[in-house]
């Protein structure tokens, strides 16, 4: 395994914690697709990316929505309970729940490349959405553990939060499956990375995650952010191998003086001498994967800080883009925190 392979190992394992058990299909299976009978309920609008917003409230809106979809479709009576962030969640929540085909048994299809609900009884397809497009995924709370909710956005019903009624207490099953399904995706984007060789990374958990999955009983982050998410991974989570598409990104970028552009490893330490110092460059021009190169406490550390779903993001926070994200831990004197080290820029390396 050559070191970059180690370091991006290294990160899924502090950002992405599975179930205390193993996961319940095989690799193998998962790329074919495991399909699960489940009742659709509805949707809901989402006015908001999922991944603008904290974990908490990207399960409180999920589980909300799961509630209010289910009322709509009069399958749930249940006492309205009063939450902190409950101004929060109605901005955030359409007004409107479409529940057009609300109690219609379908088939939830779940493979490393979409999620795909279809007719029981003519096989008609309602909805494909690709990894790329859903950014969370959540069951219910203990009163409706029986429901589990996805959100994805798509053309027809722009971002919205779909919601499912389980029986046999399949619920966790399914979560657990779709949360496999963004791992085995995740190792997928980790396999294609380019190598950076020579030299030890001692960093780890970069801003690598993506959609975000959270199962009832136990929780836990699994790519997709790309949202899942994480959940992935923004849940993380394409068809086709990440990349960072924003235009936004590139034009910034060229401007900053500490951009290096296409730079390897090695030549990146040549410039770091003092701790602080610190410069942003690309591993590889195609893929467009962008990598925060400092020193600290005598070390050089490299720091991936695009997701597989192209957003910028650090453990605790999302980004406009890497230019805010420089800017708000230089300006504020905030390290960069993985889950073992931290990163301080003090000193841009200009080219």
């Amino acid at each position: 395994m050559n070191d970059d392979s180690k370091l991006l190992n290294k990160q899924a394992n502090g950002l992405i914690k599975a179930p205390a058990k193993t996961w319940i299909h095989s690799d193998e299976s998962l790329h074919e697709g495991i399909s699960y009978k489940v009742k659709y309920i509805g949707c809901i609008g989402i006015n908001e990316s999922m991944k603008s917003l904290s974990f908490e409230i990207r399960t409180q809106v999920a589980r909300e929505s799961i509630r209010r979809v289910a009322e709509s479709a009069k399958l749930l009576n249940l006492p309205r309970r009063a939450k902190k962030n409950d101004d929060n969640i109605n901005r955030i929540l359409s007004n409107t729940c479409l529940t057009q085909w609300s109690g219609m048994n379908v088939q939830l299809h779940i493979n490393t490349q979409f999620l795909r609900i279809t007719q029981l009884e003519c096989n008609d397809v309602l909805f494909q959405h690709t990894m790329q497009n859903i950014s969370f995924a959540c069951g219910g709370d203990s009163d409706i553990q029986d429901f589990v909710a996805y959100v994805a956005k798509d053309d027809v019903n722009g971002r919205a939060c779909y919601v499912f009624e389980c029986t046999d207490n399949m619920a966790n099953s399914v979560i657990t499956t779709i949360g496999q399904a963004f791992e085995l995706r995740f190792r997928k984007f980790l396999n294609s990375m380019p190598s950076m060789k020579n030299g030890t990374l001692k960093t780890e958990p970069t801003p690598v995650s993506t959609p975000t999955v959270k199962k009832t009983a136990e929780n836990f982050n699994t790519p997709v952010s790309v949202n899942t998410p994480a959940y992935a991974s923004k849940i993380v989570s394409a068809t086709t191998t990440p990349s960072v598409k924003s235009a936004k990104i590139d034009e910034k970028l060229e401007r900053m003086a500490w951009f290096h552009g296409l730079m390897t490893r090695e030549n990146a330490e040549k410039l770091l001498v003092t701790d602080g110092d610190y410069l942003v460059r690309e591993t590889n021009k195609a893929e467009r994967q962008y990598v925060l190169s400092g020193r600290y406490k005598g070390e050089c550390r490299h720091i991936f800080l695009v997701d597989p779903s192209g957003v910028v993001r650090t453990k605790d926070r999302v980004f406009d883009n890497i230019c805010h994200l420089i800017q708000y831990h230089q300006d504020n004197n905030i390290p960069i925190i993985s889950k073992e080290n931290e990163l301080l820029l003090e000193h841009p390396v200009c080219k």
